[in-house]
């Protein structure tokens, strides 16, 4: 009986070692094969350099990114604002994209929702956790990629969110500056 337990806790240590050291999440650093490995790759809707700017902002939030929950869609309470925004060229390819993307952060403390916030907010993005109100039970990030051209409503919400951060008196960052270029 002892060496069946023996080999028992053996093996499952063993197995516990390998899931590890396969894990893609080392040190805060997702790297591009361990994503390519897991066949995570960037979603239907989201631009290239948005997608980028999102692995970037994990990576300094030290989180996992496999929280993407909706790029371009019809959800009754997105309101259209994840509509279609526009067509981006990327080797060779036209890729459909929308500036707007809601990410899950149901898992995440408030001090790491908070960092990731701000991590957003360093690589491009303008972003606020929706909580409360109609959002009760439908918790999440809702983040638009400044750099990309974009529907009006979305630069309603980039005001709102620039004017907000001011008053709280929060870092500007050089994307900032010149957020507008894009916008018809």
């Amino acid at each position: 009986m002892r060496r069946i337990f023996v080999f028992v806790a053996l093996l499952l240590a063993v197995s516990i070692g390998l899931a590890f050291w396969r894990w893609p999440y080392r040190a805060g650093k997702v790297t591009t094969a361990a994503f390519f490995s897991r066949r995570f790759s960037r979603p239907y809707g989201m631009a290239p350099a948005a997608f980028d700017g999102f692995v970037r902002a994990c990576n300094g939030a030290h989180i996992h990114p496999h929280r993407i929950t909706q790029t371009i869609g019809d959800d009754p309470f997105s309101v259209g604002y994840h509509h279609r925004d526009g067509v981006v060229r990327f080797r060779g390819k036209s890729l459909d994209y929308t500036a707007a993307v809601d990410l899950d952060g149901s898992d995440l403390t408030r001090a790491q929702r908070n960092r990731f916030l701000e991590s957003l907010a360093k690589q491009g993005f303008a972003a606020w956790y929706r909580e409360g109100g109609k959002w009760r039970g439908r918790e999440h990030i809702h983040a638009i990629y400044a750099p990309l051209g974009m529907k009006r409503q979305l630069q309603a919400q980039m005001r709102q969110w620039g004017r907000e951060r001011r008053r709280a008196k929060k870092p500007q960052y050089r994307w900032q500056k010149r957020w507008r270029r894009n916008w018809n």
